[in-house]
């Protein structure tokens, strides 16, 4: 017997309000009507956890933000802090960013707190030198429980695609351990094929 049914309609999530049921795709779909007037079917699950807040005009404030006169704006100069932001909230909530797919496509999404930049600068402070943004938990959102400035190569093995093998008694990312046997592509990739044969 599934789960009973948690009835929505009312009830106010971020921008939406849930006006009605409107069907069925795995998940209860529910039609919302954001503050700014426009109307939206999402999905139950997307409501409760906050994944989505607003019909999406909260990518129009977020433009508008980037024109806001501080320190790390536009008029006075990108900083490189100022456009890591701006890149991690585009690939999150515009779906002609290239990264998108890997993103807002899946599910990632940035906070609400972190839809302005300046917020964003009082949670995270400055990028270090070199620092890059890093998601802890590559199937969480942009938070501030779940970010920390990192190195990029720290970042590359963190990826939720990196393919993993054990090298005397130590478990590495694939990269890792073909710097440390001098192995060609090739080689590695049979080094690879092996290892899951073992497994297998």
């Amino acid at each position: 017997m599934g789960k009973p049914l948690i009835d929505l309609a009312g009830m106010k999530f971020g921008r939406l309000s849930v006006k009605e049921r409107a069907g069925y795709d795995g998940k209860t779909l529910w039609r919302c009507i954001c503050d700014c007037g426009e109307e939206r079917i999402v999905r139950s699950p997307h409501l409760r956890s906050g994944k989505q807040v607003s019909c999406g005009c909260l990518k129009a404030e977020t433009a508008r933000a980037r024109m806001t006169k501080h320190g790390n704006a536009p008029r006075s100069g990108v900083s490189r802090t100022y456009s890591i932001w701006t890149n991690m909230v585009s690939r999150c909530t515009n779906p002609k960013n290239e990264n998108w797919q890997h993103y807002g496509a899946r599910g990632i999404s940035v906070c609400d707190r972190w839809m302005t930049f300046d917020g964003f600068l009082a949670d995270m402070g400055d990028a270090p030198a070199n620092g890059t943004i890093d998601r802890i938990n590559t199937d969480g959102g942009y938070c501030p429980e779940n970010c920390r400035w990192t190195d990029w190569a720290t970042q590359m093995r963190n990826k939720r695609n990196n393919v993993w093998v054990e090298l005397n008694g130590e478990k590495m990312v694939r990269e890792d351990a073909k710097a440390i046997l001098g192995l060609s592509n090739r080689a590695m990739n049979k080094f690879v094929a092996e290892q899951k044969a073992l497994i297998a």
